[in-house]
């Protein structure tokens, strides 16, 4: 916890904090992270999936792991994207012979996307939308089945 002064500039860096759900107020002149900071450098956007999921659910060891992932392959996406953008959004480029080839940014934007898209399916496999855990499909679970035994009659 970290307790706050009366210094208005600290109370109102507070007030900008929570107002972002970035902290709670645990009681008075003291405040608790809401959930743990993304990764140093994520993209606005890794951030902001960051906090939304976080929202959403409390995640595992190894879920925040996949998170973390998630948030830094965003990031790199972002960085890509915004530097291929700024340079046009070229859809060719010259290759080491001199001949014309695909923008090699493009390749690397589809093969990021792929990732991104398993890491979530990854992260998303681990719960239901009710925040339930998942099974494989068709498998009865050991309450549906009866439990480990079964019941006996």
């Amino acid at each position: 916890m970290v307790a706050v002064t009366s210094d208005s500039a600290a109370l109102d860096i507070l007030a900008e904090a929570q107002a972002a759900g970035l902290v709670q107020v645990v009681e008075e002149n003291a405040v608790e992270p809401s959930s743990p900071p993304p990764p140093i450098g994520s993209s606005p956007a890794a951030t902001a999936y960051w906090y939304a999921v976080l929202e959403e659910q409390e995640l595992t060891l190894s879920e925040m792991a996949i998170l973390e992932q998630i948030a830094e392959t965003r990031t790199m996406l972002d960085l890509i994207q915004s530097a291929w953008v700024k340079d046009g959004q070229p859809t060719t480029s010259k290759g080491s012979m001199g001949q014309e080839i695909i923008e090699p940014r493009i390749q690397e934007i589809r093969q990021i996307r792929s990732q991104l898209a398993a890491l979530i399916k990854q992260l998303g496999a681990a719960t239901d939308t009710d925040g339930n855990p998942r099974r494989r499909p068709g498998r009865p679970s050991r309450t549906e089945s009866g439990g480990r035994w079964g019941t006996r009659s």
